[in-house]
Order: structure tokens, then C-alpha cells, then sequence
């Protein structure tokens, strides 16, 4: 469920905990997930067993601890998401109110994140582009990451977050809608001390 900057910096915290020999490889996997999104893959392949999702298990490559990384902060990011929601119990699914409500929480929890990486993008230039996990077309799979060091090549902004979603096939008048949402948020003082407090949550909890 977080964008891409959270989940490298997660990945950058733990990995001195998961002796890892290959960074590129390793926080390749930790944005590998959402690549679905370009490549046009299911989401099962991506997020549900058997693919990893304990970056501490034993026997798994630097790729695969990295791929864990990102579902495990997924799983236990959603219920916090949805807690600080008008919808705590709901599901998301669909392109509504609610999705676009943690989408704007997910993009203020990023542009945070990028404050705690910005000296790694070197590092984030790095990331090595894998074989297809999953048979995905190599050239898709080769443009989600290009994209991706584009993005956080420098701070990101709402006009690149933009560009990016776009690429991603989502609407102009979606876009619009999480960032005007975002905006909302980021004049909320309490709210962004919310959000801020969900990766200081997963992390003690971890």
C-alpha cells in the first residue's frame, strides 16, 4: 500500500538486519511489487503467497528479502491507513473516496520518507533492474524502474507524483483529487503527526 520512497527507506533501515550482499538486487525487490501496475500483471503474483513476505526468512535471495520488505510493510501499513479514515472497517476497493483518501495518506507518508533517503540516491540509482519474477515483459519491467529513479532522482513534487500516476493509467481527474487531498492534509498539523507516527509504528512493532 506505500509508494516507493517508504519502502526503500524501510528496506535501508532493516537491511543491516538481513545480510544482504547484493543492495541493488535487494532494494530492487523492495519496489518490485507495484511494478504490476505497469507491466499489467496480477496483483497476486506480486503481493500474495507464495510470494515472500518475511524478509527474515531463511534461504531467501537478497531480491526476494528485499520483495518480503515491501508486503510486509504493506500488510501492516493498510490497518493504519484505514484507522486515521472516516472508513476504518471498510474495504478498499474501486477508485473512491476511500482509495483516494489513503492514497493521500500514502503520498504525504512518501514525500517524508524521501527526507530520510535523500542522501541514498546514489544508492537509489543503483537498484538493478531483475530477471521477470513472474514472466513479465523485460522492457516493462525495465521502464517501472526507470521511472522509478526518475522520481526519486531529486525531491519529488506533486508534478512528478502526477507524471507518475499517470504512467500508472490512472485519470487526470483522479490525480487531481489526491493531490487536492494531500494538500488538505499537509495544513492538518495533527494529521501529518499521524501519519508521520505509522512507519515509527511498524518499525517498533517489527
Amino acid at each position: 500500500m506505500a509508494l516507493e520512497a517508504t519502502h526503500l527507506r524501510f528496506a535501508l533501515e532493516i537491511e543491516p538486519r538481513l545480510n544482504i550482499s547484493n543492495r541493488g538486487l535487494y532494494l530492487a525487490g523492495s519496489i518490485y511489487p507495484d511494478s504490476r501496475y505497469t507491466t499489467g500483471i496480477h496483483r497476486n503474483l506480486t503481493h500474495k503467497l507464495p510470494a515472500p513476505n518475511n524478509p527474515f526468512q531463511k534461504d531467501l535471495t537478497d531480491f526476494q528479502k528485499g520483495w518480503a520488505t515491501h508486503i510486509y510493510y504493506d500488510e501492516h501499513g493498510l490497518p493504519k491507513y484505514k484507522q486515521l479514515s472516516p472508513w476504518p472497517d471498510q474495504h478498499v476497493s474501486g477508485f473512491g473516496d476511500f482509495w483516494v483518501f489513503i492514497t493521500a495518506e500514502k503520498l504525504v507518508e512518501d514525500l517524508q520518507s524521501y527526507e530520510f533517503i535523500k542522501d541514498n540516491t546514489e544508492i537509489i540509482q543503483n537498484i538493478q533492474t531483475p530477471e521477470p519474477p513472474n514472466n513479465e515483459d523485460p522492457k516493462l519491467l525495465k521502464k517501472y524502474f526507470q521511472e522509478n529513479k526518475l522520481l526519486y532522482s531529486k525531491s519529488p513534487n506533486f508534478q512528478s507524483y502526477s507524471s507518475q500516476f499517470k504512467a500508472l493509467g490512472l485519470d487526470d481527474d483522479l490525480i487531481n483529487q489526491v493531490i487536492n487531498k494531500t494538500k488538505e492534509f499537509q495544513t492538518d498539523p495533527e494529521m501529518l503527526k499521524k501519519i508521520e507516527s505509522i512507519y515509527n509504528q511498524i518499525i517498533e512493532e517489527m
